[in-house]
């Protein structure tokens, strides 16, 4: 849909995504801790919502609750996307490589 609107609607307004309900929400303590204890649960993991490093945006909040993977297979955000490994020891959010670093390290092996 972004494409169409870039393309298509002169009016840099229109090309504005809103934010739903859930992604404003998991902003702030008291939903995060709703849902903790509704769900009897530690994190919330979410995605499909891109997370541009070059602002200083991060995939996690700052207390860890909520988490937001996202493949980042998209050329607006650089390509770089997210993911999260969960080892019986450990829980790791990593950012992955964007396929020129990809390509780079192939041929320095």
């Amino acid at each position: 849909m972004k494409t169409f609107e870039r393309y298509f609607l002169l009016d840099p307004d229109s090309h504005t995504e809103r934010t739903l309900y859930w992604k404003k929400n998991l902003n702030t303590p008291q939903f995060k801790k709703k849902l903790q204890e509704e769900f009897g649960i530690q994190r919330v993991v979410y995605g499909h919502t891109p997370v541009d490093y070059s602002k200083g945006k991060s995939m996690a909040s700052p207390d860890g609750v909520a988490i937001n993977v996202d493949g980042g297979f998209a050329a607006a955000y650089y390509n770089r996307g997210h993911a999260l490994v969960h080892t019986p020891y450990q829980l790791f959010g990593i950012i992955l490589p964007t396929p020129e670093e990809m390509q780079e390290a192939a041929q320095n092996l």
